[in-house]
């Protein structure tokens, strides 16, 4: 089955209130396609700055996604205590601090990105490379090394074997 998430922005909430400090909640629009290309390309010039950077490029296609789905706030203010609108700023400010980065990352890019990579819960690979398709322990994944006790190659005086473009010799009645 094919699940498609909901098209209503929904607040997550990233970090509990504790004591008198407030929830911090941020309302996020569903991960759209424009959205996602814009993160890629974003991927794409953190990988040719630094082409073996793939942590500073996974972390720009977070910081692209929450920037582009992130459309309010609650509990999110300055030093002074001072509440903050959403504001290009202060949207800066707020991925570019690790700890809302991080809890940011937890609850909307990565539960997306386990959606995209699960592939909807499709079915097993019919090339066999699925999880359902994994062979089981003990079995081999490629053939055994052939050995040969007069020293010729095995490789060239083992008879081929029956493929599609090759066919048995018919049986003798």
């Amino acid at each position: 089955m094919l699940r498609i998430a909901s098209t209503e922005p929904e607040w997550l909430e990233l970090f509990p209130a504790v004591g008198e400090e407030p929830a911090v909640e941020v309302r996020f629009a569903p991960i759209t396609v424009p959205a996602v290309r814009a993160a890629r390309r974003a991927v794409r010039v953190a990988l040719d700055l630094d082409a073996e950077d793939m942590e500073n490029a996974g972390d720009e296609l977070s910081r692209e996604l929450i920037r582009r789905g992130l459309l309010e706030w609650r509990g999110v203010g300055g030093l002074d205590g001072q509440p903050w609108d959403v504001t290009p700023e202060h949207v800066a400010a707020f991925v570019g601090d690790h700890r809302t980065f991080e809890a940011a990352d937890r609850v909307y890019v990565i539960p997306w990105l386990k959606r995209d990579t699960e592939g909807n819960a499709w079915s097993a690979s019919p090339s066999g490379t699925g999880e359902a398709e994994t062979r089981a322990a003990g079995t081999a994944s490629s053939a055994a090394e052939q050995e040969s006790t007069d020293g010729a190659d095995p490789a060239k005086t083992a008879p081929a074997a029956p493929t599609a473009r090759t066919s048995r010799k018919p049986k003798k009645a």
